[in-house]
């Protein structure tokens, strides 16, 4: 059991960095690892590198808008839905009278 007062350890900060970057390309690995740097320590090759890896990144996502588009898809269906709704909540007192008007005549 725990003792009081020691902490198990959790791992190191390298490990828990290299956890997040697995199963990336050696490309992203790179980009990243530029991308911690600040600005006016990288050369101009690494610069390059970065946002040529970022631009095709960007034109990928935006290519291949298939997910975006179901998830839209779904969030306009659930307003319509919604909006169907409460628009008969919101008048079915009117509805409702109408309704009797017309038993009454018929």
């Amino acid at each position: 059991g725990m003792k009081w007062g020691i902490r198990k350890d959790r791992g190191s900060s390298a490990a828990r960095r290299k956890a997040k970057t697995r199963g990336w390309s050696k490309d992203a690995k790179e980009v990243h690892r530029i991308k911690n740097k600040k600005v006016s320590t990288l050369t101009n090759a690494e610069l390059k590198k970065a946002n040529e890896r970022i631009n095709l990144e960007n034109n990928y996502r935006s290519l291949n808008k298939s997910q975006i588009s179901k998830g839209l898809a779904f969030v306009l269906t659930a307003n319509l839905v919604y909006t169907n709704f409460s628009t008969f909540y919101n008048n079915s007192s009117k509805l409702i009278s109408v309704g009797k008007k017309v038993i009454k005549k018929g």
